[in-house]
């Protein structure tokens, strides 16, 4: 497991979070300081490496690991994850608005994908690295996107066909930067079982019994939230692809 130090997590503010609560993550707050709520560190810390344990354990039986984030800070904090050297070929990004029904209603999405690969094999063999609105997308036929073809929705799913060089895989963990904004995903991968790995701030207010796994952590902390992202990286065995 890599290794996790608590001053480190003092050092980066992992204690602090909003000026709201929810008596929902009481189990996880310490108390409050100047009307602002504080966390249990050591919880905090024992709950990451729980989390650790668990990504080690699914990447090493080489599941499917999706990483969601939505917001500005956690978007910031998956491109820098996919720029990182160390990130692994069994990891999918989606970085825009979730595509609803992708865990729960995936014959339609294994359908789209069928006819967008079907009308750009070559182009999509050739090996070209592709990014939404660059040069070389502008060379794909998308007539089949014409009632999406500018939502982020669209942008998400294609750089998922991207990624996906094998079959359109469902998720062996799902991991959630922004869970407040990402409800609907959340709820796909609980109504099949999948385990999800959360963020969650002192005012978040779902229902705990839907949680899988809880970091608790302040939403606008990008020092912390990157840290916990890089930390679940370096917690993947390298030798396994």
């Amino acid at each position: 497991m890599s290794k996790l130090n608590l001053n480190k997590l003092i050092e980066l503010n992992f204690h602090l979070g909003h000026l709201q609560n929810s008596n929902l993550i009481s189990p996880y707050l310490f108390g409050r300081r100047k009307k602002q709520y504080i966390f249990d560190i050591e919880k905090t810390f024992s709950l990451l490496r729980r989390v650790l344990l668990l990504i080690e354990q699914v990447h090493s039986s080489k599941g499917e690991i999706w990483w969601l984030g939505t917001n500005n800070i956690s978007k910031k904090v998956l491109t820098d994850l996919a720029n990182n050297k160390s990130f692994q070929p069994n990891s999918k990004i989606f970085k825009h608005a979730w595509n609803p029904g992708l865990i729960t209603n995936q014959s339609v999405f294994k359908d789209i994908r069928k006819r967008f690969v079907s009308s750009n094999i070559d182009i999509l063999e050739s090996n070209t690295k592709f990014q939404v609105n660059s040069k070389n997308f502008q060379s794909l036929d998308l007539s089949i996107f014409r009632q999406r073809k500018k939502g982020d929705r669209f942008k998400d799913f294609l750089n998922y066909v991207f990624q996906s060089k094998g079959d359109f895989k469902l998720p062996d963990l799902l991991i959630i930067l922004n869970p407040k904004e990402n409800y609907t995903a959340l709820l796909e991968a609980q109504k099949i079982n999948i385990p999800t790995i959360i963020f969650i701030d002192s005012d978040f207010k779902l229902n705990s019994n839907q949680l899988s796994y809880v970091i608790p952590i302040n939403d606008d902390n990008l020092k912390a939230i990157s840290f916990c992202c890089n930390l679940f990286i370096k917690s993947m065995p390298t030798n396994n692809y």
